[in-house]
């Protein structure tokens, strides 16, 4: 909890942006991408079918493949 903690803070998100890494914590700008808006997938016009599609591929490949009789 005390790694996440810092990895937070302004402090670790400078670090972060150190490393040529976005910083994801409000109020820390980036000269990088200076017009960076923040995505949102939902906010996509096909979010709901793609979202069904995805969740089919990851249970087909993840879930039913480990476990084979399909219960």
């Amino acid at each position: 909890m005390l790694l996440i903690d810092f990895l937070l803070s302004k402090e670790g998100q400078l670090m972060y942006q150190d490393l040529g890494y976005t910083a994801s914590r409000a109020g820390i700008g980036s000269d990088r991408y200076p017009g960076l808006t923040r995505f949102y997938p939902s906010n996509r016009p096909n979010y709901l079918v793609e979202y069904e599609q995805w969740v089919k591929l990851l249970q087909d490949i993840f879930i039913r493949r480990s476990n084979p009789s399909g219960k």
